[in-house]
């Protein structure tokens, strides 16, 4: 089973001790495989407690962001391959963190969704800038508390 938490604080990159707490509890659970946390608006770290993967924050996809908040456009989409071992349970054999980029929401502008990855391959100028920018703050912040088996997808 995977849990997914409305936790933290908002605008925040670190993980707050209520998320702490929870991470501890829900994966000392046997029921549950995977946690995930929303509601910071930014990327958190991602980790393993008690052997099974905790992602603090994914950031945005697309929720309207505060404008001068520029990490509240970015974001990171999780990509895990499950194994079945037995009693219904789940063990992840590959985690990956895909960095995101999300546009603000402007009339007669619809917000757009970027994997940084495939932007990166078109993209010029500016928006090439910050999609780098949100390439690298996003791999640093996953990657804080260097989490083994993690990878960048």
């Amino acid at each position: 089973m995977i849990a997914a938490v409305h936790a933290g604080t908002e605008y925040s990159t670190g993980e707050n001790a209520q998320q702490v707490g929870l991470a501890r509890a829900l994966t000392a659970s046997s029921d549950v495989d995977l946690v995930y946390m929303h509601h910071a608006h930014v990327v958190q770290p991602w980790t393993r407690v008690n052997k099974k993967w905790v992602l603090y924050g994914v950031g945005n996809t697309v929720a309207q962001h505060a404008a001068n908040a520029p990490r509240g456009n970015e974001g990171a989409t999780g990509r895990f391959t499950f194994n079945r071992v037995g009693n219904g349970r789940f063990t992840v054999s590959k985690a990956e963190y895909i960095p995101t980029l999300v546009t603000r929401y402007q009339p007669g502008r619809p917000a757009r969704l970027y994997q940084v990855s495939t932007a990166l391959k078109t993209a010029n100028g500016s928006f090439r800038d910050r999609l780098l920018d949100a390439q690298r703050r996003t791999s640093a912040v996953v990657m804080r508390k260097h989490p083994r088996g993690l990878v960048r997808g």
